[in-house]
């Protein structure tokens, strides 16, 4: 099992496909280093992200939800 734990692109520097190279590199990496599955955490509102990770046929399996009080 590998896993994305943290790919994370600066709001200027967005929609450049620098997100994409992130995941196609570490995904090789993980591959070759024999993962067959990979796990990773994206925050709900992060539509571009989950775009590219369906993209890439990842696929919801679970979700956290988190409440604090005010």
């Amino acid at each position: 099992l590998g896993e994305v734990y943290v790919l994370g692109i600066a709001p200027s520097a967005a929609r450049r496909g620098l997100g994409k190279a992130l995941l196609v590199t570490g995904l090789r990496y993980l591959q070759e280093r024999g993962s067959t599955c990979v796990r990773l955490y994206v925050e709900a509102d992060n539509r571009a992200a989950i775009e590219l990770y369906l993209n890439y046929g990842f696929a919801t399996v679970s979700r956290d939800v988190m409440y604090a009080q005010d």
